[in-house]
């Protein structure tokens, strides 16, 4: 490893990093962090489908884009079939219970599922996401702020 990582202080920064995710996220959103990351990963798709569009594109657009597509019902993302089986294979959770919290997110329509367009953002993925939006800037702040103050910003990018 190398010593310009300053390892110790650098696990430091990244584990409070974590914890202070881990915690803002379940405090605002009142879920358990399986059904977070079932989220954050058909967002992290939508967002892909989006960016692939529109390089530039910033939050406010990207949170009328995703208003606009519930109106009108239509789903961005057909060519990348996200599906309970694949979204189970991705984060290491039974397939049974990725099921049980999918139809627990579309109750709740935070999710959309069906057997045609596979999973999409709900109309109410915007009240769940965009509390967390503030919080999730201001932690990356200060990991970065942490990062830069033990010296190892720069030593990370460059790593291989």
């Amino acid at each position: 490893m190398n010593n310009s990582l300053k390892p110790l202080k650098t696990t430091y920064c990244y584990l409070r990093f974590l914890l202070a995710v881990f915690k803002d996220t379940r405090t605002t959103s009142k879920l358990d962090y399986e059904s977070i990351m079932i989220i954050a990963t058909v967002a992290t798709n939508y967002a892909l489908a989006q960016f692939k569009k529109n390089k530039s594109l910033e939050i406010d657009k990207f949170w009328k884009i995703h208003k606009d597509d519930i109106k009108s019902g239509k789903n961005i993302i057909k060519e990348h079939n996200l599906t309970i089986l694949k979204i189970s294979k991705l984060l290491l959770i039974p397939k049974e219970t990725t099921r049980r919290k999918v139809v627990n997110l579309c109750k709740k329509k935070i999710l959309i599922y069906s057997t045609k367009n596979r999973l999409k953002l709900g109309q109410n993925f915007q009240k769940f996401a965009k509390p967390m939006e503030k919080n999730d800037m201001k932690n990356l702040h200060k990991l970065l702020k942490c990062l830069n103050k033990v010296g190892t910003i720069k030593p990370l990018i460059k790593l291989k």
